[in-house]
């Protein structure tokens, strides 16, 4: 897909003001917040929270960053989780990937969220996307047998897409909510996944509405003592006939040439 106009935003209070750069800067998206990801631990009423500033102010095609390092999530001097791992990747097109390792080492089931930035990119008219998530639930050692996960989001669900369909306040309009909660009684390791459209059935589902801006979270409950790791994928497409235009320029173009 074409590059798009670079938009940069700021904000406000609560709400997100988006403006144009005029200028021939190269680049097609830009964070609402300063933050890459943020993933907060909160257990027996004590939360810990680890943050990574977004070090660019727009991106020009795509943009990744991992965690160097585990990190603890302490409240005070209260140990509440670790983070193992945790890694973001954006798409100007545009698209998020989200992914993290968590493990709650509080004697208490503790509550996570894991949230990536949000990006906001020219206007995407009749828009299509798709959306999925996989999750891994795993018993950690000397912990009691068993490990459960509970997804926070409706109906229970670990993960939730979502997009703006205003250039200027955040609607947080959900696309999806994905995977269910789960546990295990016996063994050491389970995994489940989920996506939306089937892509047996289709690669994208329509919208129908103009989108400005994407973001993704994870938010769950956690069994004391156990691991969950999760990937995911957002992504929104233009809408198709631009493709064909330019595939009907091309033929029209052919035409003429030999005429």
């Amino acid at each position: 897909m074409g590059r798009r106009t670079i938009q940069k935003s700021i904000l406000v209070g609560s709400v997100a003001l988006v403006f144009a750069i005029p200028a021939s800067v190269l680049a097609s998206a830009g964070p609402i917040s300063a933050n890459i990801i943020e993933i907060t631990a909160t257990a027996d009423g004590k939360t810990g929270t680890f943050t990574q500033i977004f070090p660019v102010a727009s991106i020009d095609g795509t943009y990744a960053w991992q965690l160097p390092a585990p990190v603890v999530l302490q409240s005070g001097a209260t140990e509440l989780a670790v983070v193992e791992d945790a890694s973001v990747a954006y798409n100007a097109d545009p698209a998020v990937d989200l992914g993290f390792q968590v493990k709650n080492t509080s004697p208490w089931p503790a509550v996570f969220k894991i949230t990536a930035g949000t990006i906001v990119f020219d206007p995407a008219p009749n828009a299509e996307a798709r959306a999925g998530a996989s999750i891994t639930l795993t018993q950690g050692a000397g912990s009691a047998a068993g490990a459960s996960i509970t997804g926070k989001f409706p109906y229970g669900k670990i993960y939730e897409a979502r997009y703006s369909t205003n250039a200027f306040v955040n609607t947080q309009t959900v696309f999806v909510d994905l995977v269910s909660s789960f546990l295990f009684n016996r063994g050491l390791s389970q995994s489940q996944s989920e996506e939306i459209p089937d892509p047996d059935v289709m690669e994208f589902a329509p919208l129908g509405v103009t989108v400005h801006m994407i973001e993704s979270q994870f938010w769950f409950g956690l069994s004391a003592g156990d691991l969950a790791s999760g990937t995911s994928i957002f992504e929104i497409v233009p809408e198709p006939a631009s493709v064909l235009l330019l595939a009907f320029g091309g033929l029209l173009l052919a035409r003429r040439r030999m005429a």
